[in-house]
């Protein structure tokens, strides 16, 4: 999946969630999805028992700008490898361009099967081109 972090000191018009730092200000982040088709669809909760668990998601496919990113991932020895092909300039608005001399911070997240508890984050990765 395919997201943008803004970061803003004053509360954004669109959905974010508010932290408070240490020092006392507060800071809102807002995680847009690409624009586009999504790579996961939420499937609506059974109507009856039919087994002892059912995704909550189940995989689609993603088309537009949330499509230009194609990861695939494999564990091995203990460890994540990810890699995931992308143009340096996807030509969508919500995607950074990637720039000779640019830095883009990033960071990215494997989940296996599951969003919230079976996950692992990478810490920020600062990309230079």
């Amino acid at each position: 999946m395919d997201k943008t972090h803004h970061y803003r000191k004053a509360e954004p018009e669109r959905k974010a969630t508010s932290y408070d730092a240490k020092d006392g200000t507060t800071t809102w982040i807002a995680r847009p999805e690409d624009a586009g088709v999504s790579v996961e669809k939420k499937q609506p909760a059974p109507k009856e028992f039919t087994e002892e668990r059912v995704p909550q998601y189940v995989r689609g496919e993603p088309k537009g700008s949330a499509a230009d990113i194609q990861a695939k991932g494999a564990w091995n020895n203990g460890r994540w490898t990810v890699e995931f092909p992308r143009k340096l300039s996807t030509g969508y608005k919500d995607d950074a361009a990637f720039l000779p001399g640019r830095s883009i911070r990033m960071s990215v997240a494997v989940f296996d099967r599951e969003e919230h508890i079976h996950h692992s984050v990478a810490k920020v990765i600062e990309l230079t081109f």
